[in-house]
Protein backbone atom coordinates (compact mmCIF):
# COMPACT_ATOMS: atom_id res chain seq x y z
CA UNK A 1 0.00 0.00 0.00
CA UNK A 2 1.28 3.79 -1.02
CA UNK A 3 1.82 5.79 1.75
CA UNK A 4 -0.88 7.60 2.70
CA UNK A 5 -0.71 11.49 2.90
CA UNK A 6 -3.30 13.66 4.88
CA UNK A 7 -3.40 17.19 3.23
CA UNK A 8 -5.38 19.97 4.80
CA UNK A 9 -5.55 24.02 6.06
CA UNK A 10 -6.99 25.40 9.64
CA UNK A 11 -6.53 28.37 10.95
CA UNK A 12 -6.11 26.71 14.36
CA UNK A 13 -2.38 27.14 15.91
CA UNK A 14 -0.65 23.45 15.83
CA UNK A 15 -1.67 22.58 19.20
CA UNK A 16 -5.17 23.64 18.94
CA UNK A 17 -5.61 21.86 16.08
CA UNK A 18 -4.48 18.40 17.64
CA UNK A 19 -6.53 18.56 20.60
CA UNK A 20 -9.68 20.28 19.68
CA UNK A 21 -9.97 19.90 15.75
CA UNK A 22 -12.26 16.85 14.17
CA UNK A 23 -9.52 15.97 11.45
CA UNK A 24 -6.78 16.11 14.64
CA UNK A 25 -8.42 14.29 16.67
CA UNK A 26 -9.26 11.91 13.99
CA UNK A 27 -5.76 11.59 12.76
CA UNK A 28 -4.28 10.63 16.26
CA UNK A 29 -6.62 7.67 16.65
CA UNK A 30 -5.32 6.44 13.11
CA UNK A 31 -1.76 6.86 14.08
CA UNK A 32 1.18 5.61 11.87
CA UNK A 33 -1.79 4.54 8.84
CA UNK A 34 -1.69 8.21 7.63
CA UNK A 35 1.19 11.04 7.06
CA UNK A 36 -0.56 14.47 7.92
CA UNK A 37 0.47 17.33 6.18
CA UNK A 38 -1.24 20.77 7.83
CA UNK A 39 -0.94 24.00 6.99
CA UNK A 40 -1.56 25.86 10.77
CA UNK A 41 -2.31 29.42 11.14
CA UNK A 42 -3.32 29.30 7.66
CA UNK A 43 -4.83 32.62 5.82
CA UNK A 44 -3.61 31.64 2.55
CA UNK A 45 -5.87 29.76 -0.55
CA UNK A 46 -6.21 26.36 -0.02
CA UNK A 47 -5.25 26.15 -3.97
CA UNK A 48 -1.39 27.26 -2.84
CA UNK A 49 -1.64 24.81 -0.07
CA UNK A 50 -3.13 21.85 -2.38
CA UNK A 51 -0.08 22.78 -5.27
CA UNK A 52 2.80 22.43 -2.70
CA UNK A 53 1.42 19.29 -1.47
CA UNK A 54 1.07 18.05 -4.67
CA UNK A 55 5.15 18.75 -5.71
CA UNK A 56 6.08 18.04 -2.06
CA UNK A 57 4.13 14.85 -1.98
CA UNK A 58 6.57 11.40 -2.01
CA UNK A 59 6.98 9.38 -5.12
CA UNK A 60 4.00 7.00 -5.46
CA UNK A 61 1.85 8.59 -2.40
CA UNK A 62 -1.79 8.63 -1.84
CA UNK A 63 -2.92 12.35 -1.19
CA UNK A 64 -6.34 12.95 0.79
CA UNK A 65 -7.40 16.63 0.95
CA UNK A 66 -9.70 16.94 3.67
CA UNK A 67 -12.05 20.37 5.79
CA UNK A 68 -10.29 19.99 9.06
CA UNK A 69 -13.86 19.88 10.35
CA UNK A 70 -13.89 16.17 9.48
CA UNK A 71 -14.27 13.15 11.26
CA UNK A 72 -12.68 10.17 9.65
CA UNK A 73 -14.95 7.65 11.83
CA UNK A 74 -13.34 4.84 9.76
CA UNK A 75 -10.31 2.60 11.47
CA UNK A 76 -9.86 0.93 8.02
CA UNK A 77 -9.91 4.72 6.35
CA UNK A 78 -6.28 4.05 4.66
CA UNK A 79 -7.76 0.44 2.90
CA UNK A 80 -10.99 2.24 2.32
CA UNK A 81 -8.86 5.23 -0.07
CA UNK A 82 -6.28 2.01 -1.75
CA UNK A 83 -9.44 -0.07 -2.47
CA UNK A 84 -11.54 3.23 -3.96
CA UNK A 85 -8.47 4.17 -5.79
CA UNK A 86 -8.07 0.81 -7.21
CA UNK A 87 -11.08 1.37 -9.39
CA UNK A 88 -11.36 5.17 -9.81
CA UNK A 89 -8.58 7.94 -10.63
CA UNK A 90 -10.26 10.45 -7.80
CA UNK A 91 -12.55 9.61 -5.26
CA UNK A 92 -14.51 11.94 -2.83
CA UNK A 93 -17.45 10.87 -0.22
CA UNK A 94 -20.19 12.86 -2.26
CA UNK A 95 -20.52 13.94 -5.92
CA UNK A 96 -23.06 14.60 -8.59
CA UNK A 97 -22.99 12.38 -11.90
CA UNK A 98 -23.92 14.86 -14.39
CA UNK A 99 -22.95 18.41 -15.14
CA UNK A 100 -25.66 21.40 -16.14
CA UNK A 101 -24.55 24.70 -16.73
CA UNK A 102 -23.19 27.43 -14.56
CA UNK A 103 -23.41 24.99 -11.82
CA UNK A 104 -22.92 26.76 -8.47
CA UNK A 105 -22.13 23.45 -6.40
CA UNK A 106 -22.25 19.48 -6.83
CA UNK A 107 -25.38 19.09 -5.52
CA UNK A 108 -26.79 22.44 -6.75
CA UNK A 109 -28.45 23.66 -10.78
CA UNK A 110 -29.03 26.90 -9.79
CA UNK A 111 -28.30 29.35 -7.16
CA UNK A 112 -31.81 29.65 -5.72
CA UNK A 113 -30.47 27.18 -4.40
CA UNK A 114 -32.06 23.98 -6.18
CA UNK A 115 -30.99 20.95 -5.07
CA UNK A 116 -30.23 18.14 -8.13
CA UNK A 117 -32.35 15.10 -8.31
CA UNK A 118 -31.31 12.39 -6.12
CA UNK A 119 -30.86 10.27 -9.11
CA UNK A 120 -27.77 12.08 -10.15
CA UNK A 121 -26.55 12.05 -6.68
CA UNK A 122 -24.25 9.78 -5.04
CA UNK A 123 -22.25 9.63 -1.68
CA UNK A 124 -23.44 10.43 1.87
CA UNK A 125 -22.06 12.12 4.39
CA UNK A 126 -22.29 11.52 8.60
CA UNK A 127 -22.90 15.20 10.33
CA UNK A 128 -22.53 16.43 14.22
CA UNK A 129 -19.78 17.58 16.49
CA UNK A 130 -18.63 14.23 17.48
CA UNK A 131 -17.73 11.08 15.34
CA UNK A 132 -20.59 8.68 13.88
CA UNK A 133 -23.16 11.42 14.03
CA UNK A 134 -26.64 11.17 11.80
CA UNK A 135 -25.56 10.63 8.03
CA UNK A 136 -27.36 12.09 5.18
CA UNK A 137 -27.36 10.01 1.82
CA UNK A 138 -27.38 11.33 -1.70
CA UNK A 139 -27.79 8.24 -3.59
CA UNK A 140 -25.81 4.86 -4.81
CA UNK A 141 -22.30 4.74 -4.55
CA UNK A 142 -19.67 3.90 -6.10
CA UNK A 143 -20.78 5.89 -9.07
CA UNK A 144 -18.31 7.68 -11.22
CA UNK A 145 -19.28 11.60 -10.77
CA UNK A 146 -18.82 14.38 -12.96
CA UNK A 147 -18.17 16.64 -10.08
CA UNK A 148 -16.95 15.83 -6.23
CA UNK A 149 -17.81 17.78 -2.68
CA UNK A 150 -14.56 19.36 -1.97
CA UNK A 151 -15.05 18.42 1.82
CA UNK A 152 -13.03 14.94 1.26
CA UNK A 153 -10.76 14.14 -2.23
CA UNK A 154 -8.21 11.70 -2.57
CA UNK A 155 -6.09 10.59 -5.49
CA UNK A 156 -2.56 9.29 -5.89
CA UNK A 157 0.29 11.76 -6.63
CA UNK A 158 0.28 10.14 -10.81
CA UNK A 159 -2.62 11.39 -11.00
CA UNK A 160 -1.72 14.70 -12.41
CA UNK A 161 1.20 13.70 -14.69
CA UNK A 162 -1.85 11.48 -16.08
CA UNK A 163 -4.02 14.47 -17.01
CA UNK A 164 -0.98 16.05 -18.17
CA UNK A 165 -0.66 13.62 -20.75
CA UNK A 166 -3.77 13.52 -21.72
CA UNK A 167 -3.99 17.58 -21.89
CA UNK A 168 -0.77 17.18 -24.24
CA UNK A 169 -2.03 14.27 -25.95
CA UNK A 170 -5.10 16.05 -27.42
CA UNK A 171 -3.20 19.35 -27.88
CA UNK A 172 -0.37 17.38 -30.39
CA UNK A 173 -3.93 15.57 -32.04
CA UNK A 174 -5.72 19.22 -32.38
CA UNK A 175 -2.47 20.55 -33.62
CA UNK A 176 -1.56 18.10 -35.92
CA UNK A 177 -5.28 17.64 -37.49
CA UNK A 178 -5.51 21.95 -37.60
CA UNK A 179 -1.98 22.14 -39.24
CA UNK A 180 -3.04 18.93 -41.64
CA UNK A 181 -6.20 20.79 -42.74
CA UNK A 182 -4.81 24.03 -43.41
CA UNK A 183 -2.33 22.63 -45.09
CA UNK A 184 -4.43 20.63 -47.50
CA UNK A 185 -6.78 24.03 -48.15
CA UNK A 186 -3.95 26.18 -48.94
CA UNK A 187 -2.78 23.51 -51.56
CA UNK A 188 -5.99 23.18 -53.14
CA UNK A 189 -6.72 26.87 -53.11
CA UNK A 190 -2.87 27.43 -54.89
CA UNK A 191 -4.02 24.87 -57.26
CA UNK A 192 -7.30 26.76 -58.22
CA UNK A 193 -5.52 30.24 -58.46
CA UNK A 194 -2.74 28.82 -60.66
CA UNK A 195 -5.96 27.44 -62.33
CA UNK A 196 -7.45 31.25 -62.53
CA UNK A 197 -4.78 32.59 -63.52
CA UNK A 198 -3.78 30.48 -66.82
CA UNK A 199 -7.60 31.25 -67.77
CA UNK A 200 -8.95 27.34 -67.06
CA UNK A 201 -10.74 28.70 -64.26
CA UNK A 202 -13.34 31.36 -63.48
CA UNK A 203 -13.31 33.80 -60.10
CA UNK A 204 -16.52 31.87 -59.74
CA UNK A 205 -14.88 28.75 -60.03
CA UNK A 206 -12.40 29.93 -57.16
CA UNK A 207 -15.12 30.93 -54.63
CA UNK A 208 -16.99 27.67 -55.47
CA UNK A 209 -13.70 25.90 -54.74
CA UNK A 210 -12.82 27.96 -51.27
CA UNK A 211 -16.64 27.36 -50.52
CA UNK A 212 -16.80 23.62 -50.91
CA UNK A 213 -12.99 23.23 -49.17
CA UNK A 214 -14.53 25.08 -46.12
CA UNK A 215 -17.63 23.01 -45.95
CA UNK A 216 -15.54 19.68 -46.24
CA UNK A 217 -13.17 20.43 -43.44
CA UNK A 218 -15.08 22.21 -41.03
CA UNK A 219 -16.22 18.34 -39.92
CA UNK A 220 -12.56 17.30 -39.37
CA UNK A 221 -12.21 20.40 -36.63
CA UNK A 222 -14.52 17.68 -34.26
CA UNK A 223 -11.70 14.73 -34.83
CA UNK A 224 -10.38 16.24 -31.13
CA UNK A 225 -14.01 15.37 -29.29
CA UNK A 226 -14.68 12.29 -31.29
CA UNK A 227 -11.00 10.70 -30.11
CA UNK A 228 -11.87 11.84 -26.31
CA UNK A 229 -15.42 10.24 -26.31
CA UNK A 230 -14.22 7.00 -27.60
CA UNK A 231 -10.90 6.80 -25.07
CA UNK A 232 -13.80 7.54 -22.25
CA UNK A 233 -15.97 5.17 -23.87
CA UNK A 234 -13.35 2.34 -23.92
CA UNK A 235 -12.82 3.09 -19.78
CA UNK A 236 -15.93 2.71 -19.59
CA UNK A 237 -16.32 -0.34 -21.12
CA UNK A 238 -13.54 -1.60 -19.39
CA UNK A 239 -14.97 -1.02 -16.09
CA UNK A 240 -18.53 -2.20 -16.83
CA UNK A 241 -16.64 -5.92 -17.56
CA UNK A 242 -14.70 -5.60 -14.51
CA UNK A 243 -18.15 -5.21 -12.97
CA UNK A 244 -20.39 -7.99 -14.68
CA UNK A 245 -16.72 -10.27 -13.91
CA UNK A 246 -17.67 -9.61 -10.19
CA UNK A 247 -18.83 -12.47 -8.29
CA UNK A 248 -22.39 -12.68 -6.49
CA UNK A 249 -22.35 -11.96 -3.05
CA UNK A 250 -25.44 -14.18 -2.22
CA UNK A 251 -25.56 -17.17 -4.25
CA UNK A 252 -27.81 -20.88 -4.08
CA UNK A 253 -26.56 -23.85 -2.53
CA UNK A 254 -25.76 -26.80 -5.22
CA UNK A 255 -29.96 -28.29 -5.70
CA UNK A 256 -31.71 -26.20 -3.50
CA UNK A 257 -35.05 -25.96 -4.01
CA UNK A 258 -37.33 -23.24 -5.38
CA UNK A 259 -39.12 -21.04 -2.80
CA UNK A 260 -42.44 -20.78 -2.64
CA UNK A 261 -44.28 -18.75 -0.79
CA UNK A 262 -47.67 -18.77 -0.21
CA UNK A 263 -49.58 -16.03 2.07
CA UNK A 264 -46.49 -15.15 3.67
CA UNK A 265 -45.74 -11.63 5.74
CA UNK A 266 -42.87 -9.74 7.19
CA UNK A 267 -42.69 -9.59 11.20
CA UNK A 268 -39.95 -7.97 12.77
CA UNK A 269 -40.08 -8.26 16.50
CA UNK A 270 -37.87 -6.03 19.40
CA UNK A 271 -35.11 -5.13 17.11
CA UNK A 272 -32.52 -3.48 17.26
CA UNK A 273 -30.19 -1.79 15.16
CA UNK A 274 -27.21 0.86 15.40
CA UNK A 275 -23.63 1.47 14.08
CA UNK A 276 -22.25 2.01 17.54
CA UNK A 277 -22.84 0.85 21.15
CA UNK A 278 -23.84 4.83 21.59
CA UNK A 279 -25.82 5.84 18.62
CA UNK A 280 -28.56 3.87 18.61
CA UNK A 281 -30.77 3.61 15.17
CA UNK A 282 -33.55 1.08 16.10
CA UNK A 283 -34.41 0.40 19.38
CA UNK A 284 -37.15 -2.32 20.21
CA UNK A 285 -38.74 -1.99 16.50
CA UNK A 286 -41.85 -3.65 15.97
CA UNK A 287 -43.45 -4.36 12.73
CA UNK A 288 -45.57 -6.71 11.17
CA UNK A 289 -46.47 -6.11 7.46
CA UNK A 290 -49.53 -9.10 6.29
CA UNK A 291 -49.45 -10.46 2.85
CA UNK A 292 -50.50 -7.90 0.13
CA UNK A 293 -50.44 -4.62 2.20
CA UNK A 294 -48.05 -1.65 1.78
CA UNK A 295 -46.97 -0.18 4.72
CA UNK A 296 -44.85 3.45 4.82
CA UNK A 297 -42.36 4.23 7.00
CA UNK A 298 -42.01 8.00 7.81
CA UNK A 299 -39.49 9.81 10.32
CA UNK A 300 -37.77 13.05 10.46
CA UNK A 301 -34.38 13.11 9.27
CA UNK A 302 -31.33 11.26 10.89
CA UNK A 303 -34.64 8.23 12.44
CA UNK A 304 -33.67 5.57 10.85
CA UNK A 305 -35.66 5.80 7.87
CA UNK A 306 -33.51 4.65 5.06
CA UNK A 307 -30.75 3.02 7.38
CA UNK A 308 -34.20 0.33 8.17
CA UNK A 309 -34.77 -0.71 4.59
CA UNK A 310 -31.55 -0.92 3.54
CA UNK A 311 -29.61 -2.77 6.95
CA UNK A 312 -32.86 -4.32 8.43
CA UNK A 313 -34.79 -5.54 5.47
CA UNK A 314 -32.33 -6.36 2.85
CA UNK A 315 -29.51 -8.01 4.87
Amino acid sequence: MSRLVVVSATRLSQDAFWKGSALGQSLLRLGADTSPLIAFDNSRGLPSIYNYAIDAAPEDSTLVFVHDDVWLDDFHFAVRIAEGLDRFDAIGIAGNRRRVPRQPAWHLVDTQPTWDDRLHLSGSVAHGDKPFGPISRFGPAPAECELLDGVLLAATDALPDRLRDTAYSLAVLNFGQSLLITTGLVIVMVMAAIGVQQGALTVGDFVMVNAYMIQITMPLNFLGTVYREIRQSLVDMGQMFDLLEQPAEVVDRTGAADLVVQGGEVDFQHVDFGYSRDRSILYDFNLRVPAGHKVAIVGPSGSGIHSFPRRVLFR
